[in-house]
């Protein structure tokens, strides 16, 4: 009996730790040669004329979004090195301002909280917290592109 319940652990574990990397677009950005993989799936599976389901479906348009966005910074960046090196310096820019921001009306909310203050002003700060969020997430993501745009060219 024992020995059943220790087969079955074992196995769950195996299933568990063999389950497919959850594909996203930070994780493409950050696996570039898994996003290249990822296309020639995606074209393979659209040239045969497969019915794809609904994940697949979701998949491939993932990932020919995130391609696309790389092509097409990589055109960008071989037309005008110097203008796509400032717009990486702005990204920067924007990303530490953004995260400054969030810290700030992350220590508003977390004073409005430990103040009791009225549930008006929380739930504004609420609010405001979450556009901060919302803001950095964009300019994270926008950075992070820019930066494996410019891992994939190299140093010159």
């Amino acid at each position: 009996m024992i020995i059943r319940f220790i087969v079955v652990l074992l196995i769950g574990f195996l299933l568990i730790s063999c389950k497919q990397e959850e594909l996203t677009y930070d994780y493409l950005l950050q696996h570039l040669d898994k996003l290249k993989d990822e296309v020639s799936v995606c074209q393979k599976l659209t040239e045969t004329n497969t019915k794809l389901t609904e994940e697949q479906e979701k998949r491939c348009e993932l990932v020919m979004y995130t391609a696309a966005n790389v092509i097409s910074l990589l055109n960008e960046q071989r037309e005008n090195e110097q203008q796509f090196g400032k717009k990486v310096l702005a990204a920067e820019s924007e990303y530490v301002k953004a995260k400054e921001d969030l810290a700030v009306k992350q220590a508003n909310l977390n004073k409005l909280n430990n103040n009791q203050a009225d549930s008006a002003k929380i739930k504004l700060a609420e609010a405001e917290v979450k556009m901060a969020q919302e803001t950095y997430q964009k300019h994270d993501n926008e950075l992070k592109l820019l930066l494996a745009v410019l891992s994939l060219s190299g140093p010159e």
